[in-house]
């Protein structure tokens, strides 16, 4: 009995190992360096083919890079452009920022990606 309990614990596990899949994160906005209020954050989506990825759910935190301030975050969706998403974002001081942006594609794989990013002069 010992022997067979030895022997099933040494057996290699032949399960497949999990694919991934490369996710490209483009972050663009509009106006460069942003300035404190209401801004939209244009993402792009694409595969290792440089293919975009459509149906995803898309979020972004906007923490500050210093202490004390609370983070600011959106959610956004997709535009008629296939792999394009857009995010509401309020600025609410300028200052440095780390964004970080998540994204949870249809077959329920996260990819995510912080930008380092400067509002105001």
């Amino acid at each position: 009995m010992l022997l067979l309990l030895m022997t099933a614990a040494c057996r290699q596990n032949t399960a497949p190992p999990p694919t991934e899949i490369a996710v490209n994160i483009a972050l663009a906005i509009p106006e460069t360096p942003p300035v404190p209020g209401a801004d939209t954050l244009t993402i792009t989506l694409t595969d290792a083919a440089n293919q975009p990825i459509s149906g995803a759910s898309m979020s972004v935190v906007a923490d500050m890079t210093h202490a004390g301030m609370t983070p600011e975050s959106g959610t956004g969706a997709e535009t008629e452009q296939a792999g394009v998403y857009t995010v509401p974002i309020n600025w609410t001081m300028s200052g440095d920022y780390l964004l970080t942006i998540t994204a949870v594609l249809p077959d329920g794989t996260t990819a995510e990606q912080v930008f380092a990013w400067r509002v105001g002069t």
